[in-house]
């Protein structure tokens, strides 16, 4: 069901806190805002909840903006999204053998998902700077790993190398953890200092 805003005339959904046009306040509606999809077919700007198609489109929209917010909807469609993608590629490398489109790929998304991350802890009221610490500790752990596999392949004992590993491998499991529950928490239903709430 959609009600028409007061100042505009647009139809929007009767659940929606703001108009979908022109961003005036409408009526506050009782219903969990969190658990409905708004299909975003005009161009509506983030925080929205939004389909799989406004979630990409959100996704390459904001490709270098950390600052803002983005809620459950955005961040994990256009994660399911790059889940996707990144299957298709597999597929093509191994009937192919050619890996280039998925180095590709993999550096095309980077920087977008880390600002998504950002805008979705954003949405929470978290600092986006947990992304940042959870690539480093996992960057720390990929360098090491291949420290210890070259000297591994080298002949040479790694002993001393292998507590370090263990423990760098259990930081980045629990922060990983640690993020993916940040990542699912719902949007906070008000504005906060990195933005409006979601409608």
């Amino acid at each position: 069901m959609n009600i028409k805003c007061r100042k505009c005339g647009a139809e929007t959904p009767d659940y929606a806190r703001y108009c979908v046009k022109c961003g005036a306040e409408v009526d506050d509606m009782t219903a969990p805002r969190d658990t409905i999809t708004y299909i975003s077919d005009d161009g509506g700007e983030s925080p929205v909840y939004t389909n799989f198609g406004g979630a990409i489109r959100l996704f390459f929209k904001n490709y270098v903006n950390f600052s803002g917010r983005s809620t459950r909807s955005e961040y994990w469609y256009a994660y399911l999204f790059i889940v996707l993608v990144n299957i298709a590629l597999e597929i093509f490398k191994k009937a192919t053998g050619i890996s280039i489109l998925r180095t590709v790929w993999d550096l095309v998304i980077f920087v977008p998902l880390m600002s998504a991350g950002f805008r979705r802890l954003h949405d929470i009221g978290r600092s986006g700077t947990m992304c940042v610490s959870s690539m480093v500790v996992l960057f720390i752990w990929a360098f090491v790993s291949g420290i210890i596999l070259g000297v591994a392949k080298a002949g040479r004992p790694i002993d001393g190398l292998v507590p370090i590993w263990v423990l760098l491998g259990i930081a980045t499991l629990i922060l990983g953890i640690y993020l993916i529950v940040l990542l699912c928490q719902p949007s906070l239903i008000n504005h906060n200092h990195y933005g409006r709430d979601p409608y």
